[in-house]
């Protein structure tokens, strides 16, 4: 609540149980960004998910024609720590994705750094980083799948 009275209008939330939790707690100008399982694996780590860069244009043609109720606003991805390259990729696939979709690149949001790697995140070209663990402290996620 403090962020929202100093401004804030954009969270996330990783979990459906959480934004499920914490919505109605908020007001309802509160623009809320599901993060879930649905983003760009441009990793190797086993603990990651999401579809692969090279099914990335493919998926969000889908989701664009078969899905009425969700608006493609761009592409997202948590890179391994320490390698900058999985932003590089996030961008080529930003690129394939707009072609796929007739739009301009910089229409598509990268939604890549979080509080450890953001500022490397910007300089290879993120839109949108998330630094919550920044702001609101690390969190316990016990007992979560």
């Amino acid at each position: 609540q403090a962020a929202y009275d100093c401004g804030q209008r954009s969270f996330g939330e990783n979990y459906a149980q959480e934004l499920i939790e914490k919505s109605p707690q908020m007001p309802e100008d509160v623009r809320w960004h599901f993060i879930g399982h649905l983003q760009v694996h441009t990793s190797d780590e086993e603990s990651k998910y999401g579809v692969k860069p090279e099914n990335a244009a493919e998926l969000a043609k889908s989701v664009v024609s078969e899905c009425p109720r969700l608006e493609l606003q761009g592409l997202m991805t948590i890179g391994a720590p320490g390698d900058p390259s999985c932003f590089d990729k996030l961008g080529k696939c930003r690129d394939e994705v707009a072609e796929a979709l007739g739009q301009e690149p910089a229409s598509l949001v990268l939604s890549m750094g979080m509080s450890g790697d953001f500022e490397t995140a910007i300089a290879r070209g993120s839109s949108s980083v998330r630094v919550g663990s920044t702001i609101f402290g690390a969190r316990d996620y016990p007992n979560r799948a």
